[in-house]
């Protein structure tokens, strides 16, 4: 993942979370899996992530206009290119799971010029989801 904090241009750091999405989106994917995963519907469901990350296969089926099979493996390859992690539900365990982007910048870039506020929540979501990710992969669990 590259270290957009390095950069102090907000066109500049657009233009390089921009690119560095489309690699991945529209060229990465394309290696995982035996069959051809659309940039544009990963872009989609990544956009979807980042305003809300209570994950409803049906919703972003008929938001991308594709299958649920579909949405469901253009999430297990965006997990696999860790891009989002996938979290099981704390208010129900028998719920859709929940996903976070791994990266503020990322997510910043995804929500665009939108509110404020939820920009904000979803980005302090991020930065507590990493610090329990990073000390339980520390930990050696």
């Amino acid at each position: 993942m590259p270290i957009f904090c390095a950069l102090h241009d907000d066109a500049e750091i657009r233009a390089a979370i921009e690119g560095w999405l489309e690699a991945i989106c529209y060229r990465d994917m394309q290696h995982l899996k035996g069959r051809r995963l659309g940039g544009d519907i990963a872009l989609g469901i990544l956009s979807h992530i980042a305003r809300d990350p209570r994950v409803n296969l049906s919703r972003i089926s008929i938001e991308t206009g594709v299958s649920r099979s579909s949405v469901a493996d253009h999430l297990t390859a965006l997990e696999a290119l860790f891009l989002i992690y996938k979290l099981p539900s704390l208010e129900n365990r028998q719920a859709s799971p929940e996903y976070a982007l791994f990266d503020c910048a990322v997510l910043r870039y995804l929500l665009g010029g939108g509110d404020e506020t939820l920009v904000r929540l979803q980005s302090l979501r991020t930065l507590v989801i990493n610090e329990i990710h990073a000390q339980y992969e520390y930990a050696g669990e």
